[in-house]
């Protein structure tokens, strides 16, 4: 089956209906697709959808939710999901935008944001990266690139280079086996912690 974005791209495709479980229908527009970056649209006629906080009270347009963001018009864009954020320190970090922000270092080909629990601050972040072919990446080049780009306590701490990935059949990342494994591994030498 061809990407969305594919789909997207084909000059014979007007429109896309993305639906997904019983309760969520929205309605891409090709354009709007394309300027955003990855919309999941607005809702279809006799719908309506709401960004919620923790308390259930409903978002003010243009804020971001614990997982989405609805811009004026109503499209909306889901940013990270609740069982995924870190707590550390009290500081709330979505693993999707600490990635987002790794996937811009040229050398870095696939990431995975996680928690990983600590004694002082909760939790820590976690970061498996697999560079790209051929590439000479470490750690602590990693570390370097997110200084001053990134808030301190979204850098992540414990920093794997790996060359894959535990997946699912379907070809899903399994952070939770990851996150079981640095546990275990934490004082490992390809593991470096500030």
């Amino acid at each position: 089956m061809p990407s969305v974005n594919a789909l997207i791209a084909s000059p014979n495709q007007p429109a896309l209906v993305s639906v997904y479980q019983s309760t969520r229908w929205t309605y891409l527009d090709k354009l709007r697709w394309i300027a955003c970056g990855g919309t999941v649209g607005p809702a279809v006629e006799h719908l309506e959808v709401k960004i919620i906080d923790e308390q259930g009270a409903t978002v003010p347009i243009g804020d971001k939710g614990d997982i989405g963001i609805m811009d004026a018009e109503g499209y909306t864009q889901v940013v990270g999901r609740i069982k995924d954020m870190i707590i550390r320190g009290g500081e709330n970090i979505y693993p999707r935008e600490v990635e987002e922000f790794l996937y811009t270092h040229p050398d870095i080909k696939e990431v995975a944001v996680f928690g990983i629990p600590d004694e002082k601050y909760g939790e820590q972040v976690c970061a498996w990266i697999q560079p790209q072919d051929g590439a000479a990446l470490t750690a602590e080049e990693v570390k370097a690139f997110c200084k001053g780009k990134i808030s301190h306590f979204k850098i992540p701490h414990l920093i794997e280079l790996v060359e894959s990935y535990p997946m699912t059949v379907t070809g899903k990342i399994q952070k939770f086996k990851m996150r079981d494994l640095m546990v275990e591994r934490r004082r490992t030498v390809n593991c470096v912690a500030v």
